[in-house]
């Protein structure tokens, strides 16, 4: 099972009714909405159904199904930007909330 952690250098500030997340080691700067900021910030080690999980109960009007498909493709994002990476195998060192 894969779990999801914000990547060494990456830091978080609020910024309207979002986030900014600033990648220090690659110079990029990143601006999060709200439901982004969210999933981002929830990435402490977890797995995906954890993550989905946090966005229901602040969206419990909206359907599960489309919440995980919003999770699963911010997740692709973050991944693909560099802000978080999926780890595979438990890392003793990586623990959920740890953050």
């Amino acid at each position: 099972m894969q779990h999801y952690i914000i990547n060494d250098g990456v830091e978080v500030y609020p910024s309207g009714d979002g986030v900014v997340a600033v990648h220090t080691v690659n110079d990029e700067v990143h601006r999060l909405n709200e439901t982004a900021a969210l999933i981002l910030e929830a990435c402490k080690g977890v797995p995906f159904e954890r993550i989905a999980c946090q966005v229901r109960l602040c969206h419990p009007d909206v359907l599960t199904s489309r919440i995980d498909d919003d999770v699963q493709q911010a997740l692709s994002l973050l991944l693909s930007k560099g802000l978080i990476r999926a780890i595979t195998d438990r890392d003793d060192t990586v623990r959920p909330d740890s953050r």
